[in-house]
C-alpha cells in the first residue's frame, strides 16, 4: 500500500535531513515511485514534482538539485508508491495529481470507479476516479467534508489522502480503516501513514489554513454518517451536538473507542 506524508512549519524553512528521515519511513510503503509538493509560508505553491523511483534514491542523487529549494520552502507533501496497475515507468501515472488547482495523493482502493473515470478524464491508469467528482462537486459549492464522505461511501472506497487547494491555500486530510498519524505542536504539523489502522475508528477528516499558526481543525466521521452513535468523543468535545476540535499545539486528544482509549499528540 502506498505511503502518504508531510511537514507545515510555521516559522522556520524545512531541513534536508528531516524531510530525507519521512522519506525513508514512507518508502517502507512503497518504492515504485515518488513525488512531493513544496510550499511556501503563505501556501503557494514553488514545486510538484515525481519521478518513478524509491524516495531516497531520488532524494540521494538528486540532493545538490532538491535540497536548495526543499531547505527555502516551509512545507511537503509527499506520496511513495506500490504500483498495484498503471505503469510507474509512465510518469503521469504517479502521484501527486493535479485537476485545476488542487493537488493531491492518495492510498487506498475503491471497488468501482464513475464514468468520468472510464472515460479517461484524467490520464492516468493508476487514478481510482473518485476524485474526479469529488472536485466537481465542492467547485459547485458543496461542502468539502460531506463531498469525501459520500463520495468514499458511494464508491465503497477506502484509504487515506492529503488534498491541497491552492487558491484557498487550505491542506486536507481524510482517512478512513488505513493508518494515518499526526503531530499537532506550535510550530510544526506533521503526518504519515505510519502504524497500523484503528479498526474501531471510523475514520477522520482535517482542515489546516496556511500560513500555519499552529491550529487545524478535524472533524470525526460521525459528522457525515447517518447515526446517532457518540462513543468517539467525550461529551466535552462536543459544540452544538457537532464534533469540532481545535488544537492549538499545547492540547492532546483523547480518542474514546468504546472502552479502549487512545491518546495522540
Amino acid at each position: 500500500m502506498c505511503g502518504i506524508g508531510g511537514i507545515i512549519l510555521a516559522n522556520r524553512k524545512l531541513n534536508f535531513d528531516e524531510v530525507y528521515k519521512l522519506a525513508t519511513h514512507l518508502e517502507t510503503r512503497g518504492r515504485d515511485a515518488f513525488g512531493f509538493l513544496l510550499l511556501s509560508r503563505r501556501g503557494r505553491v514553488r514545486r510538484h514534482f515525481k519521478l518513478p523511483s524509491p524516495a531516497t534514491e531520488v532524494l540521494a542523487e538528486l540532493e545538490k538539485l532538491i535540497a536548495p529549494i526543499i531547505e527555502s520552502s516551509y512545507g511537503i507533501l509527499m506520496h511513495t508508491r506500490a504500483a498495484t496497475f498503471g505503469e510507474p515507468i509512465i510518469n503521469r501515472n504517479n502521484h501527486p495529481f493535479r485537476i485545476s488547482h488542487y493537488y493531491f495523493a492518495h492510498n487506498g482502493y475503491c471497488s468501482y470507479t464513475p464514468l468520468e473515470w472510464s472515460q479517461k478524464r484524467i490520464q492516468t491508469d493508476s487514478f481510482n476516479g473518485l476524485f474526479v467528482p469529488l472536485i466537481q462537486k465542492i467547485e459547485n459549492g458543496e461542502s468539502i467534508k460531506q463531498v469525501v464522505w459520500k463520495a468514499y461511501e458511494e464508491y465503497s472506497a477506502t484509504g487515506a489522502f492529503w488534498l491541497y487547494d491552492e487558491r484557498l491555500r487550505k491542506l486536507y486530510l481524510f482517512r478512513v480503516f488505513m493508518p494515518l498519524t499526526y503531530s499537532c505542536h506550535t510550530e510544526s504539523f506533521r503526518f504519515a501513514s505510519i502504524g497500523e489502522p484503528t479498526h474501531l475508528e471510523d475514520g477522520w477528516f482535517i482542515e489546516i489554513q496556511l500560513p500555519y499558526h499552529g491550529k487545524i481543525e478535524k472533524y470525526p466521521a460521525e459528522d457525515f454518517k447517518d447515526t446517532t452513535n457518540d462513543w468517539h468523543y467525550p461529551p466535552h468535545f462536543r459544540e452544538n451536538g457537532k464534533v469540532k476540535i481545535i488544537f492549538d499545539g499545547h492540547k492532546t486528544e483523547t480518542v474514546y473507542n468504546k472502552g479502549a482509549q487512545q491518546q495522540s499528540r
